[in-house]
């Protein structure tokens, strides 16, 4: 039977089980080590038949783009997901997310998205927006590749710690709260359809969850319409047909 066994200052174990190599390090103490061993043995003993090829033959952005597939046709604001989305499966060289709107009711559930997946050829930028990119591309070079080596990682492979490091690039290119808040949202996103609709199982749980060093959610802002604001758009909203866009006066 396998052993924790210590490595550097704490504990790591290996496993094999279903054919499947399993390594975690990390571990604070041989005790907390031979937990979380034996609970990865029994849950990919006895749980569910996996879908798919599972999470140790499946990268992160393989998985992605299968999710999208399936979730995103379902969400009315999938467009800012298929958006992050997009950075991860760039980064394989894997067609890209590309929706269009429609207006279905398939099993009782509502469509909004027809979902497919196009080659993406590279973009000519006009001279005048070149300097523009190039600073974007500076400004987001770190976490560029952080999420590049998460796209390439098999999805068992993910851990707390590596999506820490997108969080921490993220952070240290002045990104705002709520950017970093949905970069892991999604990620989060992705672990739990992966658990729950493909019985995926993962040892410590979604390494998206709770465990993160997370930037505190930026106050909103809030701010009185000035007098003179409010007649102009007054006068600019009596100009829409719309009845519910501005108040009428009723004739008597």
């Amino acid at each position: 039977m396998a052993k924790p066994y210590k490595e550097g200052k704490g504990w790591a174990f290996r496993l094999r089980v279903a054919g499947q190599d399993i390594y975690r390090c990390g571990f604070k103490s041989e005790a907390q080590a031979r937990r979380a061993m034996l609970s990865a043995e029994s849950e990919l003993n006895e749980g569910p038949a996996q879908s798919g090829l599972g999470p140790h033959r499946t990268s992160l952005g393989v998985a992605f783009s299968d999710y999208a597939r399936e979730r995103l046709p379902y969400l009315k604001g999938a467009a800012q997901d298929a958006r992050r989305i997009n950075r991860y499966l760039r980064a394989l060289k894997l067609p890209v997310v590309d929706l269009t709107p429609v207006q279905l009711v398939k099993d009782g559930k509502r469509i909004y998205w027809d979902v497919a997946f196009v080659q993406e050829h590279e973009r000519a930028i006009p001279g005048s927006l070149t300097e523009h990119r190039t600073r974007q591309s500076c400004e987001s070079a770190e976490s560029d590749l952080v999420r590049t080596r998460l796209a390439t990682m098999m999805m068992a492979d993910v851990t707390t710690h590596h999506v820490q490091g997108l969080i921490n690039a993220l952070r240290a290119e002045g990104k705002k709260s709520a950017t970093v808040h949905l970069e892991r949202s999604e990620l989060r996103r992705l672990f739990k359809h992966a658990r729950a609709v493909w019985k995926w199982r993962f040892v410590g749980g979604n390494p998206a969850g709770a465990d993160l060093d997370m930037p505190e959610i930026e106050a909103g802002r809030d701010r009185v319409v000035t007098n003179d604001e409010w007649q102009r758009l007054s006068v600019e909203l009596a100009k829409y047909p719309n009845p519910y866009v501005a108040p009428r006066n009723k004739s008597r």
